[in-house]
Formats: C-alpha cells, structure tokens, sequence
C-alpha cells in the first residue's frame, strides 16, 4: 500500500515559490498603489479649524495600504488555490470583455467631472449609470441601489469618519 501523503507534499514542493505573471501583476500594482501614496503627501494642509475628522491623506493612505497588503499575496496565490497556477491562468487566455474597458472610461470620465459634480453626486451618477451599462433594466432596483448606496456612503463618512464631501453643484441648494 503506498502512502499518498507523501506524494502529495512532493507536488507542492514541486511548485515554484512565485507565479511569475502574478508578480509582474503585483509589482505594477504595489507600484502604481506607491504612487498614489506619494500623491497624498503633497495635498494641501488643512487649516485646524476644518481638521475635525481624518485629514484629507488619512483615508486614501488607509486604501492603499490594505491594496498593497493585498498585493504582497498575490505572487503566491497559486500555492493557496485549488488547481493552481493552471486554474489562475486558464481564465487569461480569455479577452478581457469590452465591457471591462467601458466600466473604466465611464469611471474616469465621471470621476474626472467630480470637482463639478462634487462627491456624492458623482456617486450618484455612477450608481445610475454602472449598471445600465452592464444590462440591469429595472430602473426602480437601480434607483433604489443609487439613493441607498450613496446614502450610506454620505452617513458613514459624514457621522462616522467626520469626512465632510465637496457639494459641487449641491452648494447651490444647500446654501
């Protein structure tokens, strides 16, 4: 009778410490999240009269961190997963769906007007128009996830975090 548990350590010693299209992955992620965290050193100084809450580099240095947390793990997610490097890479001889690429220009063409449409409004329209996008047709749940969705977001950072959001065109109304 042989001994199968012996086998089945020698196949995981057999595989290599790091899968390397995952590390190129993490590398141009860590890097790009690197980035990003020099960027938030050189927003301007809050005066201590608005500094009731996080300061403005508090909550995006917090996001990166855990991404490049995250991105640490990636190069040696094949040991973790059943079926390994092959089942990681199977789903990347596939294209990625055009979709995927229009998600992106929205976000940015959204998130680009932010400075106009301030914070929650942007939210707002993102809510609404993401998953028109991706094929969801019924206005009443996509209305109720936008009005839902951002509301949270405003009480969490708002009561929560103490995050007060630019009004962009808001200010008109909330004068």
């Amino acid at each position: 009778m042989a001994d199968n548990s012996m086998s089945a350590g020698n196949e995981r010693d057999n595989v290599p410490l790091v899968h390397r299209p995952d590390l190129i992955v993490a590398i141009v992620l860590i890097g790009v999240a690197l980035w990003l965290y020099y960027v938030t050193s050189t927003f301007d100084e809050v005066s201590a009269l608005f500094s009731v809450g996080l300061m403005p580099e508090v909550w995006p240095r917090l996001i990166l961190t855990v991404i490049i947390l995250l991105g640490l793990f990636i190069p040696f997610e094949h040991r973790l997963v059943e079926g390994g490097a092959d089942r990681l890479d199977k789903g990347r001889k596939e294209r990625i769906p055009l979709t995927t690429y229009l998600t992106a220009a929205l976000m940015i063409v959204i998130g680009s007007q932010m400075p106009l449409l301030g914070a929650l409004l942007t939210i707002v329209v993102i809510c609404l128009l993401m998953p028109l996008m991706w094929g969801e047709r019924r206005i009443g749940r996509i209305v109720l996830f936008a009005a839902g969705f951002t509301t949270t977001i405003w009480l969490l950072f708002s009561y929560a975090l103490k995050v007060h959001f630019e009004p962009g065109l808001l200010s008109t109304f909330i004068q």
